[in-house]
């Protein structure tokens, strides 16, 4: 039997995934049940649609067994906005799992990566999209951080006296999100992320946040093993990116900020132990080099604090899809009211921005 979602591609049927069976189940005879569901809630996966496919199957002895996997599919065509094909996400993924994954070790020697895994989604190609999302995301997030404690009062406040340091909320709207800064944003951000090659660089994942890890979990419900998926965006520049996108996208808010420090701790011992293990040849980076590469790589934090947060922390809603996103419609600007007058997410920014201003990450 065969059970499938009206919204789900009728291409995909059971043949195409007899040889997949075999290769998982060597004892695999035939197929008694095939189901292809969502994998994911609207909101969870925008630019690729993430299905679930299971099976139970007939072994040679006469038992069974049930398989599972996870299915990425594109977008249809018509429903694909034309310049997010410029990325070509599909073929840089495959090329990291095909070419760069099985390599990792001896890559770790460091060579030069192909350019497509050089600059990631930082391309001239896609730009004007990365402009207009970041213009659209100054503007919404502009619009909703006036509900901050403190901002109704600021403005008269630096009329009389310019005391920019009464109160940390009226630092956030005034200084933080003058409207310059998202003008210029995307120029910024193109020039600050160029690749140093005097540094320790790594291929970052471009994407890392907690729905793009996979966990494994042990009997007694602690983690037993993490595995990262997605590799649509890699970037090969500074462990600052996926160090400062992983911890303002997915760490809690109680821990975010107070256990920043730590977490950079751990992740450098961490390091080290796998780059003395892969025999790495280069000096081995310090814990100061590391963190004098988040300051020097600071605006990398803006990304998904402006535009990942509030993804993640809006609750499931109907509205939520890819045009929706980044388009421009009524119900577009419905769903990103939304998202950034989300209460969870305003918390967030009232722990993040002073953080981030006072390391100098905002000041450009």
């Amino acid at each position: 039997m065969t059970q499938q979602a009206d919204d789900i591609p009728k291409w995909i049927k059971v043949e195409l995934f007899e040889e997949v069976f075999r290769q998982t189940q060597p004892k695999y005879q035939s197929t008694r049940n095939f189901r292809i569901s969502h994998a994911l809630a609207p909101g969870e996966n925008y630019t690729t649609i993430i299905l679930k496919v299971e099976a139970e199957v007939l072994l040679k002895d006469g038992s069974t067994d049930d398989l599972s996997y996870m299915l990425k599919i594109g977008h249809s065509s018509e429903n694909l906005p034309k310049d997010m094909k410029k990325f070509d996400v599909f073929d840089v993924e495959n090329g990291v799992y095909k070419e760069i994954a099985p390599e990792f070790e001896r890559m770790y020697a460091k060579g030069i990566f192909d350019m497509k895994y050089q600059r990631g989604m930082l391309n001239e190609d896609g730009k004007v999209l990365l402009q207009n999302m970041f213009d659209d995301t100054g503007r919404n997030l502009l619009k909703n951080v006036t509900k901050l404690e403190g901002h109704e009062e600021y403005y008269e406040e630096v009329v009389k006296s310019n005391n920019l340091l009464k109160n940390i909320y009226q630092i956030i709207s005034f200084v933080v999100f003058q409207r310059t800064f998202f003008s210029k944003f995307t120029d910024i951000f193109f020039e600050n992320t160029r690749v140093d090659p005097k540094e320790f660089n790594v291929l970052n994942h471009g994407d890392y946040w907690s729905n793009n890890i996979m966990f494994q979990y042990a009997p007694d419900g602690s983690i037993k093993a993490t595995l990262p998926v997605d590799f649509q965006g890699p970037r090969y520049g500074s462990p600052a990116q996926d160090l400062l996108y992983l911890i303002f996208s997915s760490a809690r808010l109680d821990i975010k900020i107070s256990k920043f420090d730590y977490l950079m701790k751990f992740y450098h011992q961490r390091l080290i132990e796998n780059l003395i293990i892969l025999n790495y040849c280069q000096p081995l980076p310090t814990l100061r080099e590391l963190h004098q590469m988040l300051i020097k790589y600071g605006l990398w934090a803006m990304v998904p604090t402006a535009v990942t947060l509030p993804i993640i922390l809006c609750q499931p809603s109907d509205k939520a899809s890819l045009d929706n996103l980044i388009g421009h419609t009524d119900n577009s600007q419905e769903f990103k009211n939304l998202l950034y007058s989300n209460t969870l997410y305003l918390n967030h920014l009232k722990l993040i921005l002073p953080w981030l201003l006072y390391r100098g990450a905002l000041n450009y």
